[in-house]
């Protein structure tokens, strides 16, 4: 093997290690979103009845938050707000139709909300499971 080689690998190590303890640092770090509400069930058929989802959260600091409804594989289905300004322990209140970003009505399957918050470099996806 030779020298660059060597050293390559060793970076590769290092890097990776690092790349876990951070992980492991973000996974034990307090959650940044508390109180997070959203409605058990939603039915966006067009009949009147739960055809929209009303979700809120709470900040526990003061970030700009984009927040968007993805799928079960984390796909972006909806974008609900970008580089909202949320202040800290205040709630911030958006509502989904239950349409995609292309205007058409979703297919039926299970949705979660992504929460990105730019000066911390995070986003939390709800429900985790």
């Amino acid at each position: 093997m030779s020298r660059l080689a060597r050293v390559v690998f060793v970076l590769l190590v290092g890097a990776t290690f690092s790349a876990f303890f951070v992980a492991q640092r973000l996974k034990g770090s307090p959650p940044v979103v508390g109180s997070v509400k959203v409605v058990k069930f939603f039915s966006p058929n067009g009949d009147g009845r739960r055809d929209t989802e009303k979700v809120s959260f709470v900040l526990k600091e003061a970030d700009d938050v984009t927040v968007d409804i993805v799928d079960e594989d984390g796909g972006r289905v909806r974008r609900l707000a970008t580089g909202v300004e949320a202040r800290a322990f205040s709630p911030v209140r958006l509502e989904w139709n239950g349409e995609t970003d292309d205007g058409v009505r979703a297919l039926d399957g299970l949705y979660r909300l992504r929460i990105a918050l730019r000066r911390t470099g995070r986003s939390v996806v709800f429900p985790k499971s």
